[in-house]
């Protein structure tokens, strides 16, 4: 079995600025849209990644000047 520490370590190496694990049960009542069991339900647990996107790299989108 993958223990979260080495979940977290190659999420963090990858460069994620957080990672998160929870339990699916977490989900229980949740709407079928927002509801990873739906998708998945032999899993046993919900991994999230969150990286850090700078401010610069949507302000093209944001004046007009993206190519």
């Amino acid at each position: 079995m993958i223990s979260s520490k080495l979940i977290k370590d190659a999420a963090f190496a990858a460069g994620a600025d957080l990672c998160g694990i929870s339990p699916m049960s977490r989900f229980d009542g949740a709407p079928d849209e927002m509801n990873p069991q739906k998708l998945f339900p032999e899993a046993k647990s919900c991994i999230g990644f969150a990286f850090r996107i700078p401010r610069g790299v949507q302000r093209g989108i944001e004046e007009g000047t993206q190519f």
